[in-house]
């Protein structure tokens, strides 16, 4: 099987993306931004929530909740200045371009440049302990460890090759981490402060199962936004809330990956019947992925040819494609 048949499986399951650690920095961009005037002015962003809230703990996690909300409804986590205005915190920045050695485009997927956007919140910020925390969260020993933090990146990334989904592509991310040491946050708060949330997946793990509860912010032919909040089975609290932004979740990019796959199923099915069906000889089967490579561009490629139109994506899955003769 090629790289790219095997790409393929990874893409029609959870759609990966992979971002390699490089540490070859070629300069580096500062940029801090105190508190407005306004977000200062403001008791929604001057203080914590549960002083601006009045100690009305329901208040208090719905203006939390939606606050979020608002943030995916923008759209701009790519812009973090725009982001942390919402966010009504300050913040301190710091960009890295990265150019690996020729030699770490070992793989199709690997990056051959990177420019990452870290984001430092100021600690003096609203995100931080209060009493409506799950008491094992704020001891002071708890809080020692692993106190309410923002981690916010942007990472800008060319691949080597085409073959990895988006070659040139942008993604944000913004996590609010150690979240029941600032409110414990249920599965119910999260439904009342935003009635559009919904059950998103889940996984099982030894000793605890995870469950999420998502939001759709902005999406486009450009780009997706999404909100999800992480519930472990131990605990009715939230662990954390992310927001995460990505051209591979915008409409144009999902056409694109939806008409490679009809491709690879259509082609697939050609070849089997072309080489005996059912009864295909394993030196024939070990040639369908070079007949689909030949006969199918890569995900990366359909996606610029895609234009903007602004359609929704067909939510249609593989086995829904024609019937492979060969079994699979």
């Amino acid at each position: 099987m090629s790289m790219r048949f095997s790409v393929l499986i990874i893409t029609a399951v959870i759609l990966l993306s992979a971002c390699s650690g490089m540490t070859h920095d070629s300069h580096s961009r500062a940029e801090i931004a105190p508190q407005t005037p306004d977000s200062a002015s403001s008791p929604d962003r001057a203080m914590p929530y549960q002083e601006a809230a009045g100690g009305n703990r329901t208040l208090m996690i719905d203006r939390f909740v939606q606050r979020l909300a608002a943030v995916a409804d923008a759209g701009a986590l790519f812009d973090v200045s725009a982001t942390m205005h919402v966010l009504g915190i300050g913040y301190r920045a710091k960009t890295s371009d990265t150019v690996p050695l020729p030699g770490e485009c070992r793989t199709y997927s690997d990056p051959k440049q990177e420019t990452r956007t870290t984001v430092t919140a100021d600690e003096r910020g609203w995100y931080r302990n209060t009493t409506f925390g799950d008491g094992k969260w704020t001891t002071a020993q708890a809080l020692a460890v692993s106190p309410p933090s923002i981690r916010y990146t942007v990472d800008h990334t060319i691949r080597c090759t085409d073959q990895y989904l988006i070659q040139d592509g942008t993604e944000a991310r913004l996590q609010l981490t150690s979240l029941p040491a600032y409110a414990c946050i249920t599965e119910s708060d999260v439904y009342h402060a935003l009635p559009a949330a919904h059950p998103t997946g889940g996984g099982i793990g030894i000793p605890v199962m995870t469950s999420l509860v998502g939001y759709s912010g902005r999406t486009n032919d450009d780009i997706g936004t999404r909100l999800t909040f992480t519930f472990y089975s131990n605990s009715p609290c939230a662990v954390q809330a992310e927001l995460q932004q990505s051209q591979k979740d915008g409409f144009r990019f999902q056409r694109a990956l939806y008409d490679h796959e009809l491709c690879v199923a259509e082609e697939q099915h050609d070849y089997c019947v072309a080489h005996g069906g059912p009864s295909i000889s394993p030196a024939d089967l070990e040639g369908i992925s070079a007949y689909v490579d030949a006969h199918c561009p890569t995900i990366n490629a359909m996606y610029l040819k895609e234009p903007r139109s602004g359609q929704v994506p067909p939510r249609v899955s593989l086995q829904r494609f024609r019937a492979n003769p060969c079994g699979f």
